[in-house]
Parts: C-alpha cells; sequence; structure tokens
C-alpha cells in the first residue's frame, strides 16, 4: 500500500458524495438511520456528518506511539505520589477526601486503567494531549455503530475502490480488555458481564447497549441495569435476577457518590471479591488532572525516560494545579501563579480537576477580565488545574443536512488504550471548541487509510 495524503483522500470522498444520486433523498434517509436506531441527542443525530474522519497509517502509528508514551508516564507520576504519602497528600489530598472510601474498599484493582482513553487535539498539525480519561472512558459502541453506517454509504465502497480503508473498530478490543482483566482476576471461563449505569441517560444508555448486544454476538452474556437493579445476598451478585461476575461501570465516581445507596450492593460484592470491578476506583486517580499537569512540572522527578520526556515535551502543554503560592511559567520562569493566571487570560484554560463531560471548564479567552477573575476565585476555592491552551485545528466536514453543505469543525482525536496497548481513535467534532456532544458535539468514527 502506498503513502497517501488525507488531504487528497477527503477531496475525492467529496468529489464522490457531490456524485450521490439523488443527494438530497440520500441525505433524509442517512439522517433517518439514525433515528431508527435510537442514536440522537435532543432530536439530533449523534454523527452529524457525512464522512469518517481520515488517519493515514503512517499518522495512526506516530499517534499510537506518543499515547503509549505519555500513559506510562502518567504511571510513573501516580506510582511516585502513592509511594510519597507528602506528594500524594500535596496533589491528590482533596481527591482522596472525596473518594477516599472507594479507593479503601478494594482488596485488589486489576481493573485499573484496563480501559483509558487519552484525550487530544491538533494543533497545527501536532497532536497535543490536554487530559486522560481513565475512570469511565465511553464511546465504544456508538463508534462502531457509526462505523456501520459509513460502510453501508455507497461513497463509502466506491471510495474503497481506490483506498486502503481500516475502519478503527473498538468494541472487540473493549471486550478483550474486560475478559482479561476477569483472568487478573482470578475468574475461569467466561463471565456474565454487568453494564452498570444509569438507565435514565438516552445517550449512554444506546451506547452500552451496543456493547451488550455485540458482547452477545461473541458468546459472552452481558445485561444493563441501573445501580438500583443490583442486589448482593449470598455471596453472589445479581442485576435483576441475572448473576454477574463482572462489573464494567460505566458511571464516573462522583455518580456512584451521589447515589451511595443505590451502590451499596456493588460496593459489598467488589469489598467480599465476588465481583470484578472494571474500572476499578482507583483508576480515578490516573485521570485526576493534577497528575497530568505534574508531567510538565520541571521541579519534579520522576524518573522518565528520554523518549517520555521529548513525548511529554512535543505534546503535552503546560498545566499546574491552582493555588495561592509560587509556580513556573511555561519557559521554566519562577512566577506567583495567581498574578500569572490573570495576565494570561487569553492563553489559558481552567478546569476542575476531576470532572468530565467539559463541565466546569472556562477558556480564558472567551472571557472578559472580570469574569476570568471569578473563575479564577473559583478554581483557588476548589480543586482546578490551569492549563495552556492550544489552537485547535478546524477541518471541512460535509454535514447531514439538504446538500451536505460543508462545516468547519474543531477535532478531538482521542486515542483508546485498552490495557495499556492502543487500541484505535474515539473522535469528536464541534463548532466550539468544547467538543463533548452534551454540549452540541457530534461522534465521528475514524478510518485508516492508505492508497492502493
Amino acid at each position: 500500500m502506498a503513502a497517501c495524503s488525507t488531504a487528497e483522500a477527503i477531496s475525492r470522498w467529496n468529489e464522490l458524495l457531490a456524485a450521490e444520486p439523488d443527494l438530497d433523498g440520500a441525505v433524509a434517509a442517512w439522517s433517518a438511520h439514525f433515528t431508527e436506531r435510537d442514536l440522537e441527542l435532543d432530536g439530533r443525530p449523534l454523527c452529524t456528518v457525512l464522512r469518517p474522519h481520515f488517519v493515514t497509517e503512517e499518522r495512526l502509528a506516530q499517534q499510537a506511539r506518543v499515547a503509549a508514551l505519555l500513559l506510562s508516564a502518567v504511571r510513573k507520576v501516580r506510582g511516585a505520589l502513592a509511594a510519597d504519602r507528602r506528594l500524594y497528600e500535596l496533589h491528590l489530598g482533596s481527591l482522596h477526601d472525596w473518594i477516599g472510601e472507594l479507593l479503601r474498599l478494594e482488596p485488589r484493582a486489576a481493573g485499573e486503567g484496563a480501559l483509558v482513553r487519552l484525550d487530544a487535539s491538533l494543533a497545527r498539525t501536532r497532536l497535543h494531549f490536554i487530559e486522560v480519561n481513565a475512570d469511565t472512558p465511553q464511546g465504544a459502541g456508538h463508534n462502531d455503530a457509526i462505523l456501520n453506517f459509513f460502510e453501508g454509504m455507497g461513497v463509502y465502497r466506491r471510495f474503497g475502490e481506490e483506498y486502503a480503508l481500516r475502519p478503527l473498530r473498538l468494541q472487540q478490543l473493549q471486550l478483550g480488555a474486560l475478559l482479561d482483566t476477569w483472568q487478573d482476576c482470578g475468574g475461569k471461563g467466561k463471565p456474565t458481564i454487568g453494564i452498570a449505569t444509569r438507565t435514565d441517560d438516552p445517550v449512554r444508555l444506546t451506547g452500552v447497549e451496543l456493547d451488550r448486544d455485540f458482547y452477545a454476538s461473541r458468546g459472552v452474556d452481558a445485561v444493563v441495569a441501573d445501580p438500583a437493579e443490583f442486589s448482593f445476598a449470598g455471596g453472589r451478585l445479581r442485576a435483576g435476577g441475572t448473576e454477574v461476575d463482572l462489573v464494567h461501570r460505566v458511571m464516573v465516581s462522583g455518580e456512584l457518590l451521589a447515589g451511595a445507596d443505590d451502590v451499596q450492593p456493588i460496593l459489598d460484592a467488589v469489598r467480599a471479591e465476588a465481583a470484578c470491578l472494571v474500572n476499578s476506583f482507583s483508576s480515578e486517580l490516573l485521570g485526576h488532572k493534577a497528575i497530568f499537569a505534574l508531567l510538565t512540572d520541571p521541579a519534579q522527578d520522576f524518573g522518565f525516560g528520554a523518549a517520555e520526556r521529548e513525548a511529554i515535551r512535543a505534546h503535552v502543554p503546560w498545566a499546574r494545579q491552582v493555588a495561592d503560592g509560587p509556580a513556573t511559567d511555561p519557559a521554566g520562569k519562577p512566577v506567583d501563579l495567581v498574578e500569572y493566571l490573570r495576565g494570561q487570560r487569553e492563553h489559558l484554560v481552567l478546569k476542575p480537576a476531576h470532572e468530565f463531560g467539559g463541565h466546569g471548564v472556562t477558556l480564558g479567552w472567551r472571557q472578559d477580565d472580570s469574569t476570568w477573575e471569578r473563575a479564577i476565585q473559583v478554581a483557588l476555592e476548589g480543586d482546578f488545574v490551569a492549563q495552556r491552551g492550544v489552537e485547535l485545528q478546524r477541518e471541512e466536514y460535509p454535514s447531514m443536512e439538504p446538500g451536505a453543505p460543508a462545516r468547519r469543525l474543531y477535532e478531538d482525536t482521542d486515542p483508546f488504550m485498552f490495557r495499556g496497548e492502543f487500541g484505535g481513535l474515539l473522535t469528536r467534532l464541534g463548532a466550539s471548541e468544547i467538543t463533548n456532544v452534551h454540549a452540541d458535539g457530534s461522534v465521528c468514527a475514524s478510518v485508516a487509510l492508505a492508497l492502493r
């Protein structure tokens, strides 16, 4: 297979799409595809564009290499903090106060970081990693369903006559990670998987139901249940009337803590080692943004290798935990951190250290000085990280509208890691820099390509 240019491939895709007979009729049928399968949010399709995110095999290999190096570095920081009580309390104390009970109840943590997503964005052709989702990374089911949609398009088949296409599927790799973790827990044979999630969240529910059906197609039983439907008696965890061996929690730790009474049977089963949990609660520590911020702090020595240091230098923007006191700026110069935040509003982002979905994120360049000052004060009173903003890449995609007009959208291309190994990408698009689907973003599956 020869090397190829994504720009040329995109141009060719657009030509083939424009030549689609009765394009407007096809667009209506494509939109109905998502409605019929409940792949919607607030009445709009989860995928609002009419081509996959294309990535060359060469670029994909580079992303995989960098993602593996950064995850290795994150694990080193996590290990160093766990070994040094002073550092742990300084950087993770607030988190431990919040989640400490969950951390203590697990006799083993076989599932720590079994499923991880590194959130990344392209900026001026360089990939920038901005955080790690190691608590409850989601999206495998939606990704693969959207791949199925693209593969059903006539334009995809015609395009595939000229390009070698490799859809980046995630569900099989996710299932493999769950089964391998089950064996690490001492399990034998195939487990029955209980997918614990909030069933009142329609987008999340559709995604995990897709996972359940995929697992069944591979001979693995799974049941989707709200935490309130779990019970623990006689040494067995049950979801409704189904005995469960492995719990895949599709709920962030904050949701579990907020519904403590409902999740108690799951917690009791984990404590009694009657069920294996993925991800384990200690995975929350890997995804804490303070750990990601420490990657760029020259005052700390975490034993990074040369390749890890270079990956951090090239691909991780400067970040610091928000506190009233001294710090160093991106050039390593000593600064008063609060004064630095005030003077660098147009270049900075403030984000909660353990939130998800874009909640609580403040983009400095979208605020005036008084609003930014209030955001700084909120950050000082809570557990927040300041991060250097990056100029995100925008790419044109044909939209799922009559005539398929082109829309310029921000791209997030987020590597999924399964038990430390690169598996594929979750790609999200949005009209604004926050591309989460609950912030009007769109999921767009990725396809690796090369010339035939």
